[in-house]
């Protein structure tokens, strides 16, 4: 949940205009009582995921677009990449977002975001209420309740996604087996 209320901020850090100190310090009293470090690496563990999850993908697309190989050397090689190379790249990918320069862009970014959106006086009763017991159990338990509801969406929704892409590619694949060469009936 945090990752997804924190990505826009990411993208509009190098959007804003200079904060004044009274709004900084407030902005700073703010990210203090929402625990903002956690935040932070929220969005890099998130974004570190999704760079492992994209790692063979990248490979598959650099060894199709290498130059110096033929397609039958490109074909040879792809056992030994699987067997070598897809653990090795999905281990190292996305370190770049538990580097320091990712932090600080994090923290920049939620600096920006809250000095574009709030004044000074919104950003100190916003803090006012995360500072609050109902503020506190927000902060404590917003994760949960968006998994909840994703969760029980998913559920319910997910099996029907999942047929109608199933019926759709059925339809898909008999479309294009009119068209296929006629091959000989197995026995």
């Amino acid at each position: 949940m945090w990752l997804l209320l924190a990505a826009p901020a990411m993208a509009m850090a190098q959007q804003s205009a200079p904060i004044d100190a009274d709004k900084k310090a407030a902005i700073k009293d703010l990210l203090d009582a929402i625990d903002a470090n956690k935040l932070v690496a929220a969005i890099g563990d998130g974004a570190q995921q999704q760079a492992k999850q994209l790692a063979p993908q990248v490979l598959e697309r650099q060894l199709v677009a290498n130059k110096t190989m033929s397609d039958a050397q490109k074909q040879a090689i792809v056992p030994t990449l699987q067997e070598r190379s897809v653990q090795k790249l999905v281990e190292g990918a996305g370190k770049v977002f538990t580097s320091d320069a990712f932090k600080n862009d994090a923290v920049q970014a939620q600096y920006a975001a809250y000095g574009k959106f709030y004044t000074t006086d919104e950003i100190k009763g916003l803090t006012a209420f995360y500072k609050s017991a109902v503020g506190q159990k927000y902060i404590k338990v917003q994760d949960q309740v968006g998994q909840e509801v994703v969760g029980g969406l998913m559920q319910k929704y997910m099996p029907q996604s999942i047929d109608a892409t199933s019926k759709q590619a059925d339809a898909e694949i008999a479309a294009a087996a009119k068209s296929a060469p006629k091959a000989p009936a197995k026995k």
